[in-house]
């Protein structure tokens, strides 16, 4: 991409030592965005808005250094030193990294989680920040996975979280591979998480969500816009190759405790599709039904759309830091507005040892059927696509929206045991139907038919010091096929291993 060429090469030629940074941090650095949710829900660190990453390095810097910690509970002063110490260490020339990680029967459910995709796979991480301009090369080689009768990806050498970013004013241009996650949630998105690996794309992302000015916006609160453009990469898929993916999020905060965020996805063109200034049109004014008033056509059909809304209900009642949340997105449009919603909900606890540990809960529930809260869902609908009729909503071989793919409804559960040090226990659980219809959809990796879902794992996250950090996890799923009446365990474990260099 030429922008992608032109931002590479303004960072390398430029001299530039203003104190702003243009890092993120990414939607797979889930421990990080566990702490930094547990201290907003416990009113100790003002940042105000938390359920778009990636997330400006520079804003949650800021919010950090506001803290007076001289007052705080033990656990409260653990979580901030733990926030300071990846802030002190992120992009700097201390700061790479080295990584391995071998796996037995990578798990189809990520959850935003850095967890291996492959059996085998080692990597390094180099970052520079300069100024307004960041540079951050994260490159792995993988093993690559067993043949299967569906795409999927097959990449040896995989640049993802690679990118180069640079600040304009309040806001951040970004080129490369960032994971992305837009919801509540901190483990899932209804319409794009990091389920998928991450596409090359171009970003736009307001870095501090500053209120209006004026009295007439002044309601909306802190408030801030993101936006990418990307894909193409994808010559894999069995219908159209290489669609384009478009992302528009908006969110504000009208009230101290309530975050709302508005989000619109949308996978466009393709090879032999047209893609044109036109073709844009017809997507930014929704256009993208046959039989419009818009003479839509199959020709003229921008492509897949999906856009909805999401909640963030944070407090401490009680000495106990909360947080409720919900998101709604429409997988069709209807008279200008979305409707076939799928949705999730949840509620994340966390409760103070006096050891200074941290006990978090969460309980969450999905439901990725079309219309799921009405009396008449309709199946087949979530995640596909008339024009992208095999491989739908997803991004090679992996859907970009839940990891439970569609037609799905899973309650799980996360128990998770944070020491002071970070060093962390987690222990996870899920029950559930996936694909709940009779049709055969083989590009569905989680089941390629119906199928009921009972599983568990734990993982224990520890930093051994000089001989690096570990994350270690076990767990099993167990999916029965009521067509046969049989049960079918999987069982899997990983080993991950990282040390500063």
């Amino acid at each position: 991409m030429r922008i992608a060429t032109w931002l590479t090469g303004a960072l390398l030629l430029s001299l530039a030592t203003e104190c702003r940074s243009s890092g993120f941090f990414d939607a797979t650095q889930d421990a990080l965005r566990a702490d930094i949710e547990y201290l907003i829900n416990a009113e100790v660190l003002r940042l105000p808005l938390v359920s778009t990453w990636p997330m400006p390095i520079d804003e949650i810097h800021d919010a950090v250094a506001a803290v007076d910690d001289s007052a705080l509970e033990p656990a409260m002063r653990a979580a901030l030193d733990r926030i300071k110490q990846v802030l002190d260490t992120y992009d700097t020339p201390d700061g790479d990294e080295v990584r391995a990680a071998v796996s037995v029967h990578p798990t189809r459910f990520r959850l935003n989680q850095p967890i291996p995709r492959d059996d085998a796979s080692a990597g390094f991480l180099i970052g520079r920040d300069h100024g307004r301009f960041t540079s951050h090369l994260s490159l792995s080689i993988d093993s690559p996975p067993a043949r299967a009768a569906v795409p999927v990806d097959r990449q040896l050498i995989r640049p993802d979280g690679s990118y180069v970013s640079m600040i304009t004013g309040n806001w951040i241009w970004s080129a490369g591979m960032l994971p992305r996650s837009w919801g509540p949630s901190q483990d899932d998105s209804v319409t794009l998480s990091a389920n998928a690996r991450p596409m090359i794309a171009i970003g736009l992302d307001r870095m501090s969500a500053l209120a209006p000015r004026g009295r007439l916006l002044h309601w909306i609160g802190p408030w801030r816009f993101n936006a990418f453009f990307g894909g193409k990469n994808d010559n894999q898929r069995d219908d159209v190759k290489s669609p384009l993916w478009i992302g528009l999020r908006f969110t504000f905060k009208p009230f101290r405790e309530l975050e709302l965020g508005l989000t619109r996805t949308a996978q466009v063109c393709g090879h032999g599709r047209q893609c044109n200034l036109h073709t844009l049109k017809n997507w930014v004014f929704g256009n993208t039904n046959t039989g419009t008033s818009a003479d839509i056509s199959t020709a003229t059909d921008p492509g897949n759309d999906e856009a909805g809304f999401d909640a963030r209900w944070s407090s401490n009642l009680h000495g106990v830091p909360f947080n409720l949340y919900a998101q709604m997105i429409g997988e069709d449009q209807q008279g200008g507005v979305p409707f076939k919603y799928m949705g999730e909900g949840g509620v994340n606890l966390a409760f103070n040892l006096r050891s200074g540990s941290l006990l978090r809960v969460n309980v969450e529930y999905a439901n990725t059927m079309c219309s799921f809260s009405t009396s008449k869902p309709i199946p087949y609908c979530a995640y596909h696509h008339y024009i992208y009729d095999k491989d739908g909503w997803r991004y090679r071989g992996y859907t970009v929206g839940s990891s439970w793919e569609g037609d799905a409804e899973v309650t799980s559960a996360t128990l998770a045991w944070v020491r002071p040090t970070g060093n962390t226990w987690t222990v996870r659980a899920r029950h559930g139907q996936l694909h709940r219809n009779d049709y055969f959809d083989p590009y569905n990796i989680a089941a390629p038919t119906r199928r009921g879902l009972d599983g568990a794992d734990i993982e224990w996250r520890f930093d051994a010091g000089y001989w690096g950090a570990f994350r270690s996890g076990l767990g099993l799923d167990r999916f029965h096929d009521p067509a046969t009446n049989k049960n079918t365990e999987i069982g899997r474990w990983y080993l991950m291993w990282s040390h500063r260099i």
